[in-house]
């Protein structure tokens, strides 16, 4: 089955649309009426799969992702009041 969304929905909403593709759905999202991007599951890979796409990274015609070479980032202990209450009382202002 495939699912018509436009671009504020599916941005609004991507937990639940992605849940639709783990499900075996399709996504179609539009821009306009205009068909632009489609979301589906990705195929898990079968025995000999995984080779059959290290043989195609070796002829340069995808890339395998990468995995462990970005650095680790240090979580950094601020003073204060924690964001989300910062952010809350804004908003709570404006109203």
């Amino acid at each position: 089955m495939t699912t018509r969304v436009g671009v504020r929905e599916f941005k609004t909403h991507l937990g639940a649309y992605l849940r639709l593709v783990k499900e075996g759905e399709r996504v179609v999202v539009t821009e306009r009426g205009r068909p632009i991007a489609e979301v589906r599951a990705f195929p898990k890979a079968e025995a000999g799969e995984a080779e059959r796409l290290r043989e195609l990274a070796a002829l340069g015609k995808l890339t395998l992702p990468e995995r462990g070479d970005r650095p680790r980032v240090e979580r950094v202990a601020v003073a204060g009041r924690s964001l989300s209450e910062t952010l809350r009382d804004e908003r709570d202002d404006r109203l």
